[in-house]
């Protein structure tokens, strides 16, 4: 072995890959099998290079579909559940909205077909009555199976009981894979039982002295495999090293990895070059993934810890507001907090004044009770103007109101306790006085069966939410940066219009059922009135014309305001200067410009998709 590849490192891991990403890219393999399974060993990878083999690949999976969405490994063998979940699972990991719900019936028509016992494992060919043959269950394919399910959260109980059998049997064997490295490779993927210590036990089993498994695809199977394990990535520090030194122009010494025929007695086995590299280039990406995150782990444990205690101290002073109040209002805040944050996954309600507080340049400070205090202030605002809504919209919670008024009369109280400028306080009072008008505005104006609501240039739609800003904006008036709370307002502003808009554009049709009209339904009725020449709106009948209406022409208009408003909001993240860091801002805009392109391309591909497919059904 190499010295100089003793200690693997990140650069020379990220050469490898490219490496080997460009050799893929330049062959030219057709069949189902390999290309379904290069797609998912470049899974972890997301390059330039690595993006043009997985559509390419999936191109080539489309072309080679049966009509109900079943492959076959060649032309001389029937359609078979391997190469058809391999494929569909390829095809989902880099285009799902492909495998749509009539794909998806279609593949469960199938399973049901092929069901050796309800629930599974499955017959390996799809065959009418599976001539004796043709009849076998085969551990690989039940686990490409189960993997395909699982992209739907679907785990069959009874497939993984499949799977505990042959495990502590020690039965991992296939007909058509030949090595039990591989054998384990498929199933890692796809095994959530509690016997994978004995799968990890088998593998290190078969390791080397050297620390290899005697060739690079045996190696970077194993490699794979462990990590998916959860076997900690330093102890294969030795494979990696192997798989380094025995790369070449981004390929590795070829392998067999199936068996293609058994004709008297005389095994003929498949392998591909470019299969190989894109084994190699998994392992490699997975272990360097699991290494970097090693090498974060005690910062990240730092930074949680003190994530965690700012967040039990928020809590703790949102707990005060109800302690001498009854059982019933304490366990109705809880419940509503426990709502507001699961719809918060990146905590941004609670941290929003912290993350803003340890952006400040140095010349400013804020104490820590300080942002405690605000960051309650903005869950319990979130929690009262939250159930206020429900109730306006006629949800039953009206045994909410009591707690929802404490918890607004509370902002006001930390606000008085925080501020004692008059002038700064008439800042906030206009903010609290804009959230209950938009409030009243939209409770009077957005029923439906009234006359459409003009949502205007959506300040409105702001205005309601303004409230989160307090924290901010309350810092820059702590610090005396009157004209910079000023712009943060502004960046602010426009940031919750997108945000809103986006909110909107997801739940129109919920909303719509529910008897509102939000901004984006707005739109689309008015549309439906000018083409129709109808006032009245009858949801049964005119649903459908609503929903192809929004994603055939509103859904364009919609994602543009957004990233017209996002753009606005990053003008003004330019003139923040009381920050030394407003990438987090930031982020909260990348996010929601991402839903809006990612709506408009998913609708744009399923044109695509369709277009294909009716072309193709006409040839037929």
């Amino acid at each position: 072995m190499h010295q100089k590849f003793k200690n693997p490192n990140q650069k020379q891991i990220q050469i490898a890959c490219h490496n080997a990403l460009q050799f893929i890219g330049s062959q030219s393999e057709q069949s189902v099998f390999y290309n379904g399974l290069i797609v998912a060993a470049l899974k972890h990878i997301d390059t330039e290079g690595s993006r043009f083999i997985k559509q390419k690949a999936v191109a080539i999976l489309l072309a080679k579909k049966s009509v109900a969405w079943s492959f076959s490994y060649g032309d001389s063998y029937p359609d078979d559940l391997d190469d058809t979940c391999i494929a569909l699972n390829a095809m989902y990991q880099v285009t799902p909205e492909i495998i749509t719900e009539e794909v998806l019936a279609s593949i469960t028509s199938i399973l049901i077909a092929n069901e050796y016992a309800a629930g599974g494992p499955y017959q390996t060919w799809i065959l009418p009555d599976h001539p004796q043959q043709w009849h076998d269950i085969d551990v690989v394919v039940n686990s490409n199976i189960a993997l395909f399910l699982s992209q739907f959260g679907i785990v069959l109980p009874k497939l993984q009981e499949y799977f505990d059998d042959l495990i502590l049997q020690k039965k991992c064997t296939s007909q058509y894979y030949y090595h039990e490295i591989i054998v384990i490779y498929f199933l890692a993927r796809a095994y959530t039982g509690v016997h994978k210590d004995l799968l990890i036990s088998t593998i290190l089993q078969s390791q080397s002295v050297n620390g290899n498994w005697g060739n690079p695809l045996f190696t970077a199977l194993a490699v794979s495999s462990l990590i998916q394990l959860g076997v900690p990535a330093d102890r294969l520090d030795a494979a990696i090293a192997y798989l380094l030194e025995s790369e070449t122009d981004g390929r590795w010494s070829s392998q067999p990895f199936f068996i293609e025929s058994v004709y008297n007695d005389e095994i003929t086995y498949s392998s591909c070059d470019a299969h190989v590299s894109a084994c190699c280039v998994e392992a490699l990406t997975l272990y360097l993934r699991e290494m970097r995150r090693n090498q974060h782990t005690d910062k990240k444990i730092d930074l949680e810890h003190k994530m965690n205690t700012f967040i039990t101290a928020v809590l703790h002073t949102c707990q005060k507001v109800f302690s001498h109040t009854s059982l019933l209002l304490q366990t109705q805040f809880y419940h509503s907090y426990t709502l507001l944050t699961a719809k918060d996954p990146t905590d941004e309600i609670t941290m929003l004044s912290y993350n803003f507080t340890y952006a400040l340049r140095s010349t400013f400070s804020i104490e820590e009770q300080t942002l405690v205090d605000l960051a309650a202030l903005n869950i319990l605002g979130w929690v009262g103007y939250s159930t206020y809504d429900a109730i306006l919209d006629g949800e039953n919670q009206i045994g909410y109101l009591p707690m929802a008024g404490l918890c607004i009369r509370t902002v006001s109280d930390i606000t008085h306790h925080l501020i004692k400028n008059d002038d700064d306080y008439m800042y906030i009072d206009r903010i609290l006085s804009g959230i209950a008008t938009s409030t009243a505005w939209e409770y009077e104006h957005c029923k439906i069966n009234s006359t459409l609501p003009d949502y205007g240039s959506y300040a409105c739609l702001a205005e309601k939410s303004l409230g989160h800003a307090l924290g901010p904006i309350i810092i820059c008036l702590l610090c005396g940066q009157y004209d910079q709370a000023y712009v943060v307002e502004k960046f602010f502003l426009h940031y919750l219009i997108a945000r809103q808009l986006n909110d909107d554009a997801h739940d129109w049709v919920e909303d719509l059922e529910n008897g509102y009209i939000n901004s984006v339904s707005t739109d689309i009725l008015k549309a439906f009135q000018l083409q129709s020449g109808q006032t009245e709106l009858d949801l049964a009948k005119h649903m459908q014309w609503l929903r192809d209406y929004f994603w055939q022409h509103h859904i364009d208009i919609v994602s543009e305001t957004i990233i017209d408003h996002c753009a606005t909001a990053r003008e003004q993240l330019k003139k923040i200067t009381i920050l030394r860091d407003v990438t987090f801002l930031e982020q909260f805009l990348v996010r929601l410009e991402h839903s809006a392109l990612q709506a408009v391309s998913e609708r744009d591909s399923t044109r695509i998709f369709l277009a294909h497919f009716l072309n193709t059904t006409v040839l037929r």
